[in-house]
């Protein structure tokens, strides 16, 4: 299990040492979380995702916007093996960008030695 930093005023806020807790400051279970966030999903219009879901396209968004390996390993608590194992994706915009970025890499080269074949 991970933990996140608190800030010392949210920190004095907390009742209880829990971050979400139910009415009566108990920790939330896992099951309660979950339909309590279909339901709001669902009042949103969208679908609803599980938390494993959810991790899920957060690294791979991350990733996406150009953060490190580490730095999204260690937000979700992983090592950047795992990482890489369950959460990187390749999307076909970013395979499109790559293939355009090699391209231009050696578009010129390919350019100069078509004109070097065709002077001959």
């Amino acid at each position: 299990m991970s933990t996140i930093g608190v800030r010392p005023r949210a920190r004095r806020a907390l009742v209880s040492g829990y971050m979400f807790t139910g009415r009566q400051g108990q920790p939330l279970r896992r099951d309660n979380v979950t339909n309590r966030f279909n339901q709001l999903a669902v009042s949103a219009g969208v679908r609803p995702l599980g938390p494993h879901q959810i991790r899920h396209v957060v690294a791979s968004n991350l990733l996406d916007l150009g953060y490190g390996i580490a730095e999204v390993a260690e937000r979700l608590g992983h090592d950047p093996a795992t990482l890489m194992r369950y959460y990187s994706r390749a999307n076909a915009g970013r395979r499109r960008q790559a293939a355009d970025d090699i391209a231009g890499l050696i578009t010129p080269d390919l350019d100069a030695a078509v004109g070097v074949l065709n002077a001959a």
